[in-house]
């Protein structure tokens, strides 16, 4: 079954299964349903076809760190038990590190 919403100008085709995914994600993120599927175009827009991505169209290019953070390539990994878990602090661990 398929239902349509009028919100001003937009009509938006809706499935109730995509429709409570969307709102689920919204309440998630503490963002609106209208902001979750506008950042999603311009997502798929982007990555499609060079899109219009806000911060390119304000002559901003995005960096490295803000590309891997928004997929997600930025964070804590967990390892086995054996894993060192202080590698930045540990001098013993960054022993002829950067010696050729």
């Amino acid at each position: 079954m398929e239902q349509q919403r009028m919100h001003g100008k937009n009509k938006l085709s809706l499935d109730a299964d995509l429709e409570q995914r969307i709102e689920s994600y919204a309440q998630a993120s503490k963002s609106t349903p209208n902001d979750v599927v506008r950042k999603a175009f311009e997502e798929y827009e982007a990555a499609h076809n060079g899109g219009h991505d806000p911060d390119l169209r304000q002559g901003c290019q995005e960096t490295l760190y803000d590309r891997w953070n928004r997929l997600r390539f930025i964070g804590c990994v967990k390892g086995d038990e054996q894993s060192p878990t202080d590698l930045s602090t540990n001098l013993a661990l960054m022993e002829g590190f950067g010696v050729d």
